[in-house]
């Protein structure tokens, strides 16, 4: 599981890099961030 700060939270080539291995994940994100949530 990795657990990440909204420095990493917002970052898509963070995130697509955990996905690409599998890896869990829960990062934070600003308040005031806009996100699209998947189906």
């Amino acid at each position: 599981m990795v657990l990440a700060d909204s420095l990493y939270g917002e970052s898509s080539s963070f995130i697509s890099t955990l996905d690409k291995f599998g890896l869990p994940w829960m990062l934070a994100i600003r308040s005031n961030h806009g996100v699209w949530m998947s189906r």
